[in-house]
C-alpha cells in the first residue's frame, strides 16, 4: 500500500479506505508535498453515486476512471475537480445532464464517453474544453447533427466515432473540416 501522507484529514482517510474496499486503486504524487492522490481508479468496481461525494476531497486529482461502475449523471453533477485532466466514463449511464459536471473541469484533455447515453446535446458543453485534445464518442447516439459542434472543436487530436448514428457523408465531413485529427470510425 502506498503512502498517503503524514497530512491526510480524517475524511481523506475514510475514503481511502472506503475505495480500497470497492477494489479501487489510488496513486498519489510521491514528490510533491502532502503526496496529494492524483489518479484514482474505480473502473470495473461496484461503485455508485454516492463515492462521488468524498471524491472532491482530492483536489490534485488528475486522472479519475469510473469506466464500468454503477456512477449515473445524478452523482457525476457532485463533482468539483478543476485540475482533472483525464476522466473515463465508458459503459456507463452517464447522459447529457450529468456532463453538465464537465464544466468544473477546465483543464480536461482526455474524455471517454464511449458506451455511454450521451447525445448530439452535449456538444454544447464539450466545446466549453478548451484543452480537450482526445475524444472517445464509440457506440454513443451522436448523429450527424453534431458534426457542426465537431468540427469547431480544432484541438482534438484523436476522435473515436465507430458505432455512432453518424453517416458515411457526415464522416467525409469531419474528416475533411478536422485534417490533424486521427479520426476512428
Amino acid at each position: 500500500m502506498e503512502s498517503y501522507g503524514a497530512n491526510k484529514g480524517t475524511g481523506q482517510k475514510e475514503t481511502i479506505a472506503r475505495i480500497e474496499r470497492l477494489g479501487g486503486k489510488i496513486r498519489v504524487a510521491q514528490d510533491a508535498p502532502g503526496n496529494p492522490i492524483i489518479h484514482l481508479d474505480l473502473s470495473n468496481t461496484k461503485a455508485t453515486d454516492d463515492v462521488l461525494k468524498d471524491v472532491n476531497q482530492f483536489t490534485e486529482l488528475r486522472v479519475l476512471r469510473l469506466g464500468k461502475t454503477k456512477i449515473t449523471s445524478n452523482g457525476l453533477r457532485h463533482l468539483r475537480l478543476p485540475n482533472l485532466e483525464i476522466l473515463f466514463l465508458q459503459d456507463t449511464s452517464i447522459t447529457d445532464k450529468g456532463l453538465l459536471a464537465i464544466r468544473k473541469m477546465p483543464r480536461l484533455k482526455f474524455l471517454f464517453l464511449n458506451g455511454t447515453n450521451i447525445s448530439d446535446n452535449v456538444f454544447n458543453d464539450l466545446l466549453r474544453l478548451k484543452r480537450l485534445r482526445v475524444l472517445e464518442l464509440s457506440h454513443t447516439a451522436i448523429t450527424d447533427s453534431a458534426v457542426h459542434k465537431l468540427t469547431k472543436m480544432r484541438n482534438l487530436t484523436f476522435l473515436a466515432i465507430n458505432g455512432t448514428k453518424l453517416t458515411k457523408t457526415a464522416k467525409a465531413k469531419l474528416r475533411e473540416a478536422m485534417p490533424n485529427t486521427i479520426i476512428v470510425e
